[in-house]
């Protein structure tokens, strides 16, 4: 079973991670946030993106591929 939550910017929902059985991990940002147009995303290695940012069991979303 994969595990998920809300991630927030500044008190604002941004985006969903997901943490599947396996220990990889995705990000993706929701798309009324991408919409507003944002200055900034949650991380450097995550700017705002319609892609999903997926990682491996090994590197966590330290080492992120964009989709």
């Amino acid at each position: 079973m994969s595990r998920k939550g809300v991630v927030f910017l500044f008190d604002s929902p941004v985006g969903e991670i997901t943490e599947e059985v396996d220990g990889s991990y995705h990000f993706e940002y929701y798309s009324d946030f991408l919409a507003m147009g944002p200055k900034r995303g949650i991380s450097l290695t995550l700017p705002p993106s319609s892609s999903v940012y997926q990682s491996d069991h090994d590197s966590g979303l330290g080492m992120v591929v964009c989709r």
